[in-house]
């Protein structure tokens, strides 16, 4: 009989906003839920520091957690941290000013999603702004692929 190997699979979100970057921790579930959660690390939009503080984000999203609470409560609340962190009184105002990527990461290859605006103002990740790395690639190249699209964005 055929079995599938499972894949494993790691995302960060790298949301940047004004001059700064700012990483979330992940709260991953047994379940399989992955939700933002304190500590959202911080930084300037020099590469070495973004490098960084997605390591750091990385390195406080390791534990699995038991899943106990309301899900819908849980999704409610994992929207703080980057709102409280940005100072962006919502995600609707976190979007138009600012730029969301995606980092994800499985066995084979590193995804990154880079956001544009859907037509009522929020986050949307096409597939034609995707970029895929092969999994040796380090993560500083992935940084400045990042900071390139964030300066094209702004000149």
């Amino acid at each position: 009989m055929f079995k599938r190997k499972p894949v494993n699979v790691e995302g960060i979100t790298v949301h940047v906003y004004g001059d700064k970057a700012f990483v979330p921790s992940k709260a991953r579930y047994e379940t399989g839920l992955t939700v933002d959660k304190d500590p959202v690390y911080i930084s300037d939009l020099k590469a070495e520091n973004v490098v960084s503080i997605i390591e750091n984000a990385r390195m406080a999203s390791k534990e699995k957690l038991p899943f106990s609470a309301n899900r819908d409560q849980v999704i409610r609340d994992a929207a703080k941290p980057i709102l409280l962190a940005t100072g962006a009184k919502s995600w609707k105002e976190l979007a138009k000013s600012g730029i969301a990527y995606m980092l994800i990461w499985t066995d084979d290859i590193i995804t990154l999603a880079i956001s544009e605006l859907d037509k009522k103002g929020r986050y949307e990740y096409p597939k034609s702004k995707e970029r895929t790395f092969s999994s040796d690639t380090t993560l500083i190249e992935v940084v400045h692929v990042i900071l390139e699209d964030v300066n094209s964005r702004r000149n």
